[in-house]
């Protein structure tokens, strides 16, 4: 099923996904790319390796995961925004003797659907709470995803998902 939906994309695509995209994907998806959901990786996926190539979304995918897991050091930025937002858990996150923020598995609300499928962990996560927290435009939107999410990569595939344009895609 996963080869067919592959195939399809690389179809649909007028070739402009090959198999090399999705070999890069995957390569520099790493650990990411073995636990996205088989919708997320047939359905979604495709359209941000047609916008970020491969490589770059593969990266994105790797970073995105590494934050949520919480396998990575919060910046300040990061952390703070995420408290405004209300998509933190306090009780997972410690400060070490240098001053770094770390934050525990779980500490990001929905953290184990962003790792599987970071599309709908947008959709019905993060988007609810920019738009709480009164960032309701996109630009605003886009200012919050630089904060979060620092990796430029990352950040362009927040922006993909959040992007009405980009959706309807």
């Amino acid at each position: 099923k996963l080869m067919g939906g592959m195939v399809q994309s690389m179809i649909a695509s007028g070739g402009k996904i090959t198999g090399l995209d999705w070999l890069t994907t995957a390569r520099q998806g790493g650990v990411a790319w073995t636990g996205l959901s088989n919708d997320f990786l047939t359905g979604i996926l495709p359209t941000v390796i047609q916008e970020l190539g491969g490589m770059r979304t593969g990266t994105s995918l790797m970073t995105s995961y590494q934050t949520m897991l919480g396998s990575t050091t919060l910046r300040k930025q990061q952390l703070d925004m995420m408290r405004k937002l209300g998509i933190i858990d306090e009780s997972k996150v410690t400060t070490d003797k240098g001053g770094r923020v770390n934050i525990g598995v779980g500490a990001i609300k929905g953290s184990s659907e962003g790792m599987s499928d970071p599309y709908t962990w947008t959709q019905k996560i993060l988007r609810p709470a920019l738009e709480g927290a009164g960032f309701k435009t996109l630009q605003a939107q886009r200012e919050v995803m630089a904060k979060i999410f620092p990796n430029r990569n990352a950040n362009r595939m927040f922006d993909i998902f959040l992007d009405p344009q980009s959706v309807a895609r």
